[in-house]
């Protein structure tokens, strides 16, 4: 009878812990994010860069940018991320102009837009706008009732193969990281 009631009382733990668990951990959303690699001759002086970086700061399309230091052997870079890709190839000949660019090159990269992390006790994390100069982060506590996950009951997030939706038709989608960032 005490082997029944303690396989009854494991049964009950991994169903309750097993919903919750498919949900826990970090989960994001990807956007593909034209961008401009600038590539810096070796010698460049910190003051041609920091002048690039302030007309960086005036491009009206700006997402974001990083600063990209030497790793093994290679050059200085910046990246820009741009919001549409309308004006880069007038961007990219001003920043050609600038004394210590080598050269440009632009593309479109898979970039983090969202990241929501959910926590074992209730709490989550929600950074969004996290390609763009100004991100938000938003926490609280949420609750999952049938494959809905709902955040400060507000804002709902739904799951269908292995995915958080932020629609039932899943048009938009955070995937789950292996690891605890996007």
């Amino acid at each position: 009878m005490k082997r029944i009631k303690l396989l009854g009382l494991i049964a009950i733990m991994f169903i309750l812990c097993g919903c919750q668990s498919k949900y826990v951990g970090t989960w994001c959303r990807y956007s593909d994010t034209p961008t401009t690699l600038i590539i810096f001759n070796d010698n460049i002086e910190e003051d041609k860069i920091n002048k690039l970086i302030d007309y960086v700061k005036t491009i009206e399309d700006l997402k974001s940018y990083d600063l990209i230091p030497i790793i093994e052997g290679s050059s200085r870079m910046l990246t820009l991320y741009y919001q549409k890709e309308d004006n880069i190839e007038k961007y990219e000949e001003e920043i050609k102009k600038f004394e210590g660019v080598s050269q440009t090159k632009s593309t479109k990269v898979n970039t983090p837009v969202d990241k929501l992390v959910i926590k074992g006790n209730n709490k989550y994390v929600y950074d969004t706008s996290l390609n763009n100069l100004s991100a938000l982060e938003y926490s609280g506590k949420y609750e999952i009732d049938k494959n809905v996950l709902k955040l400060d009951n507000e804002t709902k997030f739904y799951y269908k193969n292995n995915f958080l939706c932020y629609d039932k038709d899943c048009n938009t989608l955070l995937t789950k990281s292996k690891k605890n960032d996007c």
